[in-house]
């Protein structure tokens, strides 16, 4: 009887202390797994699960910052203004701009905004046609002097005369010596015509025959002389053009001008000289020989 009290008693025992124990708080150890993985456009999610006791619950993964982003270029860059980058993640949209810087390349265009003289230099301005940037820049005074001359010595046919030339724009000077040109009479030196009278007969000759030039200062053949000389019973008063005067460069032969000469009135067995005045003087080159001819325009 009382062995068997004696196992009731320790019976109860166990049963208490099994109940205890198993009402103890489980010092939890949980490991994790993650089920959806967080990306920048959503949250992930981890579970996590005691391996004493099998409890486990889910926590939130934040989203991702690694975004994936492509660019684009919204705005061109251009010589003068920076332009713009787009970049846009594909996951999640999210976008951002970044600045490109100007090109520095210019398109210019170039124009003289101011002509050199000889005076003052010019400007050249280049504009670039696309963002409006220019600048200047200086162009060389020119050697185009614009020089009138003044006489300072008269030249004669054997010494040389003295000028001064001096610039209108910018006033630059100098002084040269200078030459008159020689013309010389090379033949034929005179020419004569028959002249008739009114019933269409024989009545003499007319003769003309080269005396002198006059070459001023600017070597220029301002007067001419002739003689004429009439053998003829006629006499005209009429000034009709019977000869004519031609100047050649003597050295190249080029022709320089020819002129018709006015024959002056003139009776039977008279000679005059005359010394007439050109309404255009005919320009030579300085130091320069010509030669001078007297030839028949027709006969009367």
């Amino acid at each position: 009887m009382m062995k068997k009290f004696l196992a009731l008693i320790l019976s109860c025992c166990i049963v208490f202390s099994l109940t205890a124990c198993s009402e103890k708080p489980c010092t939890h150890d949980y490991t994790s797994s993650t089920t959806k993985e967080a990306t920048c456009a959503e949250t992930g999610t981890k579970v996590l699960t005691c391996k004493l006791c099998g409890d486990s619950y889910n926590e939130t993964i934040p989203k991702s910052e690694n975004h994936n982003y492509s660019s684009s270029i919204t705005e061109n860059a251009t010589c003068g203004e920076a332009g713009t980058k787009t970049f846009t993640c594909i996951t999640c949209g999210n976008s951002y701009e970044e600045d490109i810087a100007p090109t520095g390349n210019h398109s210019f265009e170039i124009s003289i905004t101011k002509e050199p003289t000889c005076k003052e230099t010019g400007i050249e301005t280049s504009t670039c046609r696309i963002c409006g940037n220019s600048y200047n820049r200086d162009i060389p005074k020119t050697d185009d002097h614009n020089y009138e001359s003044t006489v300072l010595k008269e030249a004669t046919s054997t010494s040389a005369g003295e000028k001064k030339f001096t610039c209108t724009i910018c006033g630059d000077s100098y002084v040269d010596s200078f030459y008159l040109s020689s013309v010389i009479c090379v033949g034929p030196s005179f020419a004569s015509v028959s002249i008739k009278n009114g019933l269409n007969e024989y009545a003499g000759t007319l003769r003309c025959e080269f005396v002198s030039v006059t070459i001023n200062q600017n070597n220029e053949i301002t007067h001419i002389s002739v003689k004429f000389t009439s053998e003829s019973t006629v006499k005209y008063y009429n000034k009709k053009q019977y000869f004519g005067l031609e100047i050649k460069e003597m050295d190249t032969g080029n022709y320089v001008r020819g002129m018709p000469i006015n024959t002056p009135d003139i009776s039977y067995g008279e000679t005059k000289t005359i010394n007439g005045a050109l309404k255009n003087p005919i320009a030579l080159s300085e130091g320069t020989t010509y030669e001078i001819s007297i030839y028949k325009e027709s006969n009367p």
